[in-house]
């Protein structure tokens, strides 16, 4: 994600979030960045940037499943421009582009998330740079609709493993 600013970077964004997020270190970060982890395996990595020339904040992630880390460090960054008020930010998500080839062109999040709720079923945008369909899913949680089937399975093992958890800790 892009948090495109209209102003002049706030000198303290980059460093108050690196120590708001100091529990994901991965000991690599400097005056306008750091590399970040989850949990003792490290599965999923994210890489947040501060580019002041470009009034920008990025935040990049990587990993099997990155949608709640990427979450978790979206929200410390939207805390960490609140900080400021008076800020105007628009956050833009880039592409993931076409059957392996990168794209450059950025969706308006905002945009994306009042087509989603809108009230009709979106399940894709349209790129502009290709006109090619991009799947929602794919942009907001880095998952394609090719997963739904087992996305949809693991959710189903989850809760019959948390049903049956509950209920053996019910039994006297």
């Amino acid at each position: 994600m892009i948090f495109d600013l209209k102003t002049t970077l706030p000198a303290g964004i980059p460093t108050r979030f690196i120590a708001r997020q100091h529990r994901f270190t991965t000991d690599t970060h400097w005056k306008l960045g750091a590399v970040l982890a989850d949990g003792a395996e490290r599965k999923h990595i994210a890489l947040v940037r501060a580019l002041p020339q470009e009034r920008q904040v990025r935040l990049t992630m990587r990993g099997p499943n990155p949608h709640n880390f990427f979450t978790l460090l979206r929200d410390g960054v939207e805390v960490t421009l609140q900080r400021f008020p008076g800020l105007d930010v628009r956050r833009w998500l880039p592409c993931p582009g076409h059957d392996g080839n990168p794209c450059d062109y950025l969706f308006e999040y905002d945009r994306i998330l009042r087509a989603i709720e809108h009230g009709t079923e979106v399940t894709a945008v349209q790129c502009q740079e290709t006109f090619e369909d991009v799947s929602v899913g794919e942009l907001l949680y880095g998952l394609h609709w090719i997963t739904n089937d087992r996305v949809i399975t693991r959710i189903d093992e989850l809760a019959d493993q948390i049903r049956a958890e509950f209920a053996s800790a019910q039994k006297p």
